[in-house]
């Protein structure tokens, strides 16, 4: 969704196919970082040959699958926003066209084969709400949330969590969710600029794929000493701990990627 928020204008050009190796370089400098840590820290028992073709499958670091969607949506990316330059004339029709989407990619039970396609569907919700700038007043979002979560409580004690109310990103209690969250946070207008802020936005891919050995790390440090989830629940502090590590690290994988970056673009004079 944002993606789809931030790039709906993006057009033809070498520069734009150019920077995808910034994602792929910066996916591989951190599985081979984690091969690494799986091995000689957490004693992992596959053998490095293993780990070392799991990078390519993506399996390597188990939170890599977002890497894998995101380049098959990255060199679309184009051609989903022609689609995009000839509806948008037409509000109402590009808002059939995302219904269309929602109903064959996330209603349980309804035309199952094509939920996979649930991420172009979340690209196509945020141009729409970039194109004709969206909004809903925040305390709105705030309880359309609250009503969508207690539902979601009311239908797992019902049927139970495992079903297909749940099972996939794409599904639409939690579409829903997605894009009352995006709006909420959206309508949030900061008076200064937050340099923190700003640099976080600029490394979360990484600091999303490397804190999967972070977390596994540190969760299996603190679950010996919490046994219990309900002891677990009141040492929050441990997701700052897991967030600064990886953010750390996260700044100086790409620094490295930003080296490899502007090595290659000497090269070929790009």
């Amino acid at each position: 969704m944002v993606t789809g928020y931030l790039m709906n204008k993006k057009v033809v050009g070498k520069k734009y196919y150019f920077n995808i190796i910034i994602p792929i370089l910066t996916y591989l400098y951190i599985s081979f970082l984690c091969l690494l840590i799986r091995k000689y820290v957490l004693c992992d028992q596959k053998d490095i040959k293993d780990l070392l073709l799991g990078i390519f499958t993506f399996e390597t670091n188990a939170y890599s699958w977002y890497v894998n969607m995101y380049i098959g949506l990255y060199l679309i990316i184009l051609f989903l926003n022609m689609i995009i330059e000839k509806i948008k004339i037409n509000k109402n029709l590009f808002f059939y066209f995302i219904c269309i989407l929602t109903l064959i990619t996330s209603i349980p039970k309804f035309l199952n084969y094509w939920a996979i396609l649930y991420p172009i569907n979340y690209y196509f919700i945020g141009a729409y709400i970039k194109e004709y700038h969206i909004n809903i007043k925040k305390c709105k979002c705030f309880i359309f949330i609250i009503i969508i979560i207690f539902a979601e409580v009311l239908i797992s004690k019902r049927i139970g969590f495992n079903t297909s109310f749940f099972n996939n990103y794409g599904m639409i209690l939690i579409l829903m969710k997605s894009v009352l969250l995006f709006l909420l946070l959206n309508s949030i207008k900061l008076k200064k600029d937050i340099s923190i802020l700003k640099e976080i936005s600029n490394h979360t891919l990484s600091i999303y794929l490397i804190s999967y050995v972070i977390d596994t790390i540190i969760y299996s440090f603190f679950n010996n000493i919490f046994l219990t989830y309900e002891q677990r629940f009141f040492h929050l502090y441990i997701i700052l701990i897991i967030f600064a590590i990886s953010f750390i690290l996260a700044l100086t994988i790409d620094w490295v990627v930003n080296c490899t970056i502007n090595k290659i673009e000497v090269i070929f004079r790009l």
